[in-house]
């Protein structure tokens, strides 16, 4: 008991001291790489004192974004870069030039939700959830069929994933307890279980 106790608190113990970090060092700008992300290297960000707005450009759907710091302006092509933070701290990635929210920037499956507006007065929005493997990974619908497409040798995940969740709209749960996402706790749980396997 006490051995798949400290497996479970592994990863907890990483994805807390991840998200001090992040949270720490927050500010609004822009990610130019993949790597940038991982590392949480800002660029284009807010000066003390300076004037600053961050223009997506996304009525027109136009492929650049616009940066004023102060009396300089700076346009930078969406597909040159990873994305973007907000000023409430919430980090966009652009692909295609389309931008969708994540989740949970500090988890390795990396989450995200694309909202569509309702075509009609009383309409609700529709939001739709994607997923990628990782950081430099494409952007897939979140599904199980995905999910272990993504990861084809992690037969441990495979189970796990098909005992956890009876659908794909489960797969967006969140775990209070642990504080991330049941997705991520499941993987990260099937690679140290692996591990151990391995080292037996």
């Amino acid at each position: 008991m006490k051995f798949i106790c400290n497996i479970i608190l592994i990863p907890v113990i990483l994805f807390l001291g991840n998200k001090n970090l992040y949270s720490q060092t927050s500010s609004q700008g822009i990610y130019l790489s993949a790597d940038d992300f991982i590392n949480n290297r800002i660029s284009f960000q807010y000066i003390e004192g300076k004037k600053y707005k961050l223009q997506l450009n996304d009525f027109f759907n136009q492929p650049s974004i616009k940066i004023s710091i102060g009396d300089s302006i700076y346009h930078v092509q969406k597909d040159s870069m990873f994305g973007y933070r907000d000023k409430e701290n919430n980090v966009y990635r652009f692909v295609e030039n389309n931008n969708y929210k994540i989740l949970n920037p500090t988890e390795i499956i990396l989450l995200y939700s694309k909202t569509a507006l309702g075509g009609y007065k009383n309409q609700q929005p529709t939001i739709t959830y994607y997923f990628s493997a990782n950081a430099s990974s494409a952007i897939l619908p979140l599904t199980k069929w995905n999910l272990k497409n993504a990861f084809p040798t992690a037969s441990a995940f495979h189970e796990l994933l098909d005992m956890m969740f009876t659908n794909d709209h489960d797969l967006i749960s969140y775990d209070n307890f642990y504080n991330m996402y049941k997705v991520n706790r499941l993987f990260q749980f099937s690679e140290q279980l692996l591990t151990t396997i391995k080292n037996k």
